[in-house]
């Protein structure tokens, strides 16, 4: 089956920590990003052009604070399988 998807004009404002735009189907498990940037990305207005100045300055050697431990996959792993309505 084919699928069109029009898109005439598209606005966002802001998208922050691990956020992401979907225009069709997708499906996320539990995507994680380990990138950190630091930067500006500044349009004025509707009209105007996007510019964009990052600098990767930052480096991070400590990569505690970028694990997969507490993910929503491992959330639930080691809990007893009780059906519905079993206590």
């Amino acid at each position: 089956m084919h699928i069109t998807i029009n898109l005439y004009n598209f606005k966002v404002n802001s998208i922050s920590g691990n956020g992401s735009i979907t225009i069709g189907e997708a499906v996320h498990n539990s995507h994680s990003s380990k990138i950190k940037s630091q930067g500006v990305n500044s349009s004025y207005g509707d009209l105007s052009n996007n510019e964009a100045m990052m600098e990767n300055i930052y480096i991070d050697p400590d990569v505690n604070d970028q694990t997969d431990i507490g993910n929503a996959d491992s959330a639930n792993i080691g809990l007893p399988n009780l059906k519905l309505g079993e206590f």
